[in-house]
């Protein structure tokens, strides 16, 4: 029997100060409206809006998660747990914004584009997005996930199962279901996406800790720096 895939983590509320460079960096990609800022609301605050204003900038959250780390040797076969942190990046989703700094999308470990079920043309755009991300990134540096937001709009459903299978065949990875309106989907497809960390090469090559990988020490921009180049090109005014 597969062992059930638990995650404990706590969470640091929206902030919009610069971002630590510790931890594990994940960005939300996808098409504006396609609830995106709605699903990481919920999973931050536990609140919802049902008319939030279109994302125009960058908002950055942190969670910490406690892993059980099972690359290190266990005494009495209890594993040790480790607290890693994971920084996740909400991004705006119109067209003038796909154009991204390489200083905000490299070194990323976790990529997750989400889509309206709703809109084909949001799931329909998922390739574009990830051509934005193949500028920066090479496969197999980081983990790829889709999200299908607004699961309660089944009735009004644009997007196929087989569209979806192809999607899931086509880039090997999964697709969450999730709704931010009813709080479904969202708490069990972040404790994948950790359980993923945990079995994948980027946990192994941290060691479970909170570091970047190495190439983020070779950045010459400090964290001020950083979110300066982000918060100069990427917001409106």
């Amino acid at each position: 029997m597969e062992e059930e895939k638990q995650v404990d983590f706590s969470i640091d509320r929206f902030s919009q100060v610069h971002p630590s460079f510790g931890g594990y960096k994940a960005i939300f990609l996808g098409d504006s409206c396609a609830g995106k800022t709605s699903l990481l609301k919920r999973f931050v605050d536990g609140n919802y809006e049902m008319h939030r204003p279109t994302t125009i900038g960058y908002e950055y959250m942190t969670c910490t998660f406690n892993l059980k780390n099972e690359i290190t040797p266990s005494v009495n076969n209890v594993h040790s747990t480790k607290k890693v942190k994971l920084n996740i990046w909400d991004t705006p989703g119109e067209l003038k914004f796909r154009s991204m700094p390489k200083q905000f999308i490299r070194d990323s470990h976790i990529i997750v584009i989400c889509y309206d079920l709703t809109s084909k043309d949001s799931f329909d755009n998922i390739k574009e997005w990830m051509e934005v991300v193949e500028q920066y990134l090479q496969q197999g540096e980081y983990l790829l996930y889709f999200c299908e937001c607004k699961s309660d709009l089944e009735n009004d459903r644009e997007v196929g199962a087989r569209d979806i299978k192809q999607l899931e065949k086509e880039f090997s990875t999964k697709v969450f279901s999730t709704s931010a309106k009813e709080n479904a989907g969202i708490q069990a497809m972040f404790t994948e996406i950790m359980h993923d960390v945990r079995e994948s090469s980027i946990f192994v090559k941290n060691r479970g800790t909170f570091c970047l990988s190495s190439s983020s020490s070779k950045s010459e921009e400090s964290p001020q720096t950083y979110y300066q180049i982000l918060k100069g090109s990427c917001c409106s005014t």
